[in-house]
Parts: structure tokens; sequence; C-alpha cells
């Protein structure tokens, strides 16, 4: 399971750094990545993980959603 985790990693990454990939499709990639860290994070709740990967889906900005999951980190108990 963790090496399937490494190899999605390096297809993003790879997609990622592509100038000829739009820029929506790396956003889409990005976002897939981060919900997928966050699954492999055994010190979330599910409840966390389900509120972050939320935040992930409906933030419109990198900036969005940075404010969101720290504003959710440190206002929350990540272990449920």
């Amino acid at each position: 399971m963790e090496n399937d985790y490494i190899k999605y990693l390096i297809e993003c990454l790879k997609i990622i750094q592509n100038p000829d990939v739009e820029q929506s499709t790396k956003e889409k990639f990005i976002k897939e990545l981060l919900k997928k860290s966050i699954d492999y994070n055994s010190g979330y709740g599910d409840k966390t993980k389900k509120a972050l990967k939320d935040i992930v889906d409906i933030s419109a900005s990198v900036q969005e959603l940075f404010v969101a999951v720290i504003f959710y980190l440190t206002s929350n108990d990540v272990s449920c």
C-alpha cells in the first residue's frame, strides 16, 4: 500500500512539473494528492480526515486552503 502511494506521488509530481499540463489539471492532482496524504496520516481521526478533505475540495485558492487548514487544526481535536 505504501509503495502504491509513493508511485502515485511520483506520477503526480511529474504531472505537476510538466509545463504542457494545464493549471486546472495540476490543481486537481494536487488536491487528490493532499487528500491521499490525509488518508495516510495515522495521527488524524476519521472526523478530522473527512473535515480536512472537505476543506481541500471546497478551497478556491492555495491561500484559502492554508488558512482553513490552519484554523481547523488549531481549533479542533484532530484525534477524532
